[in-house]
């Protein structure tokens, strides 16, 4: 119904006048039927665009805190099994310390991408609690350490694009293929 009003108050029949050389029953604003304004369209994007951002960035900050300075994933961590026991690892020796293999990397051997077994929050701990997130990650990652199946264990760190290469070929356009930062 305010898609049809709004149309209706844009459509506008001129009277024609002197100098006027649009017809009496179109308008300069008259549009093909069936077809909303661009600026309508426009809008709706970028109001569209904007929730999206808002959404993605809220549920990006939950993910991450701080440990060390240095922002990390709230429940994810980065490991490396050592060589003479990672053939035999299945899920059960990992998660007795409160981790699950959430991927393994076959570009090199032995690492994984361990992230919190259950995902279940504790009862009577506030969403939020940054302070107690960072606790559990930190426990996680002790306990792994000390378990000897692990060549290292660190937390899944939190990286940002901030510097454009200034590679000659990158500058000019040759290497457009690498204008690449997550968007395609």
């Amino acid at each position: 119904m305010r898609i049809a009003a709004f149309k209706a108050a844009l459509i506008q029949r001129r009277s024609a006048s002197p100098g006027n050389d649009l017809p009496a029953t179109t308008s300069a604003y008259a549009m093909p039927s069936g077809r909303r304004p661009a600026s309508l369209e426009s809008l709706a994007l970028t109001v569209g665009s904007l929730l999206c951002a808002i959404a993605l960035s809220v549920r990006a900050q939950a993910e991450t805190l701080t440990l060390d300075s240095y922002e990390v994933h709230a429940t994810r961590l980065i490991g490396k099994f050592k060589a003479a026991v990672a053939d035999g690892i299945g899920p059960a020796s990992v998660s007795q310390y409160g981790s699950a293999i959430a991927r393994r990397y076959q570009l090199v051997p032995g690492l994984v991408l361990l992230d919190e077994a259950g995902q279940v929050r504790p009862a009577g701990l506030p969403a939020g609690d940054e302070s107690a997130s960072r606790q559990r990650l930190v426990d996680r990652l002790q306990a792994l350490r000390d378990s000897g199946l692990f060549e290292y264990v660190e937390p899944d760190h939190i990286m940002h694009l901030m510097l454009t290469p200034n590679d000659r070929a990158f500058v000019d356009g040759s290497l457009w293929g690498l204008w690449n930062y997550g968007q395609y």
